[in-house]
């Protein structure tokens, strides 16, 4: 296989497209997704940053469903509902609790993260099949927001990779395609 990405700046927008060309005659089965940081602002106390006061805002109104993981952050124990929601508040308490947060399809095409200091920044998630939201539980001034076409494995998982939940397959000599982007705004 071949594997490229592509990035593009228009402006305020950072445009990132993976493309996945299957080279062989088989059937290939693969994952793909980001792991963007973005930096937040927060405070240092007793140890630890605080990011308080930062949050994700969905686009639309989000019935969210979350895979939990195991203790170590390593692979996935159950499908739960998350719950009704349209925003999420940034804590180091919600990742001390939930290691990763990892959603099933979101029905918004995009989500703000909207930061204390009142910047913005939007990125456009509509063709990822997860969204995954992670940071330290203790120290670092960031979110990663990455949207995934793919999963980590279960903790009993299928040893067949054909098999694996959200696995993508392409079929021999075809192409896939995955673009996001992110747009920094002052004012949204």
């Amino acid at each position: 296989f071949n594997f490229k990405v592509k990035y593009e700046l228009i402006d305020n927008k950072l445009i990132t497209k993976f493309i996945v060309n299957n080279k062989d005659t088989a059937k290939m089965f693969f994952s793909v997704g980001a792991h963007p940081a973005l930096a937040l602002p927060a405070t240092e106390k007793d140890n630890e940053t605080d990011i308080s006061g930062n949050r994700i805002i969905f686009e639309k109104e989000e019935d969210l469903v979350h895979y939990k993981l195991d203790k170590a952050g390593e692979f996935i124990v159950s499908k739960e509902h998350f719950g009704k929601m349209k925003e999420i508040e940034l804590t180091k308490e919600l990742f001390n609790e939930y290691r990763t947060l990892i959603f099933e399809k979101p029905l918004s095409n995009y989500i703000i993260l909207k930061k204390k200091d009142g910047s913005s920044i939007k990125i456009d998630i509509h063709e990822a099949k997860i969204l995954a939201l992670w940071t330290h539980d203790t120290y670092g001034a960031y979110i990663c927001v990455e949207p995934w076409c793919g999963l980590p494995d279960y903790v009993d998982t299928v040893r067949e990779l054909k098999d694996k939940d959200h696995i993508l397959k392409l079929k021999p000599k075809d192409h896939f395609e995955f673009t996001y982007s992110i747009e920094v705004s002052r004012n949204v």
